[in-house]
């Protein structure tokens, strides 16, 4: 997957936390960082190999990265469409 369709997609799932994509060749690093109120909040995710990705492939990890962003912030809350 290029760049262009990671950030598309992980905007979409994980939305409203100022999404940023850092690339060493094929290794993406996806660095989301927020406030929520007054504070400055910050995840991040390494994907060893993004060009292989595939978008179901994307989802499933974005997925997972939810449940990790809940545990580090209890107070944080995702709307499903």
């Amino acid at each position: 997957m290029t760049d262009y369709e990671i950030e598309d997609i992980a905007g979409t799932m994980i939305p409203f936390r100022n999404l940023s994509i850092l690339s060493m060749g094929p290794m993406k690093r996806l660095v989301w960082q927020w406030d929520a109120n007054g504070n400055v909040r910050s995840h991040s995710l390494i994907v060893e190999d993004g060009s292989a990705l595939t978008a179901p492939q994307l989802r499933g990890i974005l997925d997972s990265e939810k449940q990790s962003i809940i545990a580090k912030y209890p107070d944080e809350e995702f709307v499903s469409k």
